[in-house]
């Protein structure tokens, strides 16, 4: 290799010949370094030596970058594979590698910190993890300092639909699960789930409910205990329930029930036949879920259930007696999506 430094001026004649003399003004000149293109100049050689023009490719090796990696003043993007020499950098400049300091970062951006001798998720790691030997490790702290009456940590949960829509009724917007990893799989013993309690509206409605859940002995999956309803209704289903939801209609062939906004639905002052319970009937009921309906007729009036609704070892009632009040009791049959009869008095 030859770098070439020459007066911007040059003479024209031989060494010994006065022809194209340089004079003062010449000598005094800009010397220009001229050199092939796409070089840095440097020297991978070893010992001391000449300068030399440098590859990129004797370049990436030189500053230990992979082929391929970009950087400009919007981002950085990354070699295609990380490697055993990543660095993780401190504050201070300095750092250490990236298996050196038990923080790993998978090819998906998975990040997660693990302490020597704790076994990870594995293939369900999260985006974010900690695994850590004592509660201290495994912890998060969330903290401000600040003479604010609205101070303190804030954890965020959002949901949106497809194309940043609201969400609808019954969407989940947030879980926090308890539990244990089972080998390589988690299980979970309780939770915490909120959900839209119905319809979002922008810049109009909101509303949410609170679901606490547990895993009872002997089984793997969650059951729904209580929950807080956006209203303020708070339901407990461990044999003690909060004060019924009553809603009300007079006499109808085709009575309007909304199994999310009632537990006794009243039919009073009745004075036709129910010629169908299932055609203006709505809600999302869960299983085990409880409805009563009574029936209150000016005379003695005929009951058609519908497609909703199945009998059990006990019929269903057909007709009411007189103007006395019927009152039957069913409870939600997951397993075949009907309303099952299980009282009637």
């Amino acid at each position: 290799m030859t770098i070439s430094l020459k007066h911007a001026t040059q003479s024209t004649g031989g060494p010994f010949t006065p022809t194209g003399e340089l004079g003062p003004t010449a000598w005094n000149e800009e010397h220009a370094l001229l050199m092939a293109t796409a070089r840095i100049l440097g020297r991978v050689t070893a010992a001391t030596g000449a300068v030399e023009e440098l590859t990129d490719a004797q370049v990436r090796t030189f500053i230990n970058v992979a082929e391929g990696a970009t950087a400009n003043t919007g981002d950085v993007t990354a070699a295609s594979s990380f490697g055993t020499d990543n660095r993780i950098v401190r504050s201070d400049g300095t750092g250490k590698g990236a298996k050196a300091s038990s923080i790993s970062v998978d090819d998906d951006g998975k990040i997660a910190f693990t302490s020597a001798g704790v076994t990870t998720l594995g293939s369900q790691l999260s985006q974010f993890e900690l695994n850590g030997s004592s509660v201290f490790e495994a912890s998060i702290t969330l903290r401000t300092e600040a003479a604010l009456t609205g101070g303190g940590g804030y954890i965020r949960f959002l949901h949106n639909n497809a194309s940043n829509a609201l969400p609808a009724t019954n969407n989940r917007l947030g879980i926090m699960h308890f539990g244990s990893l089972d080998g390589t799989t988690v299980r979970v013993g309780a939770g915490i789930v909120v959900y839209a309690d119905g319809t979002w509206t922008t810049g109009a409605a909101s509303p949410g409910r609170l679901s606490f859940e547990t895993t009872p002995t002997g089984s793997l999956s969650r059951v729904e205990r209580m929950r807080i309803h956006g209203s303020g209704l708070v339901e407990a289903y461990v044999g003690i329930k909060a004060p019924k939801r009553i809603t009300s209609e007079t006499s109808s062939a085709t009575p309007t029930i909304n199994t999310d906004n009632c537990d006794i639905h009243r039919i009073t002052a009745l004075a036709v036949d129910i010629t169908s319970l299932t055609t203006n009937l709505s809600g999302t009921p869960s299983h085990g879920q409880e409805l009563s309906i009574e029936f209150t007729g000016t005379a003695t009036r005929a009951i058609t259930h519908g497609a909703s609704f199945e009998a059990s070892s006990v019929a269903l009632p057909t007709t009411t007696s007189g103007t006395a009040m019927l009152k039957a009791w069913y409870v939600w049959n997951s397993a075949t999506s009907k309303w099952r009869v299980v009282r009637v008095a």
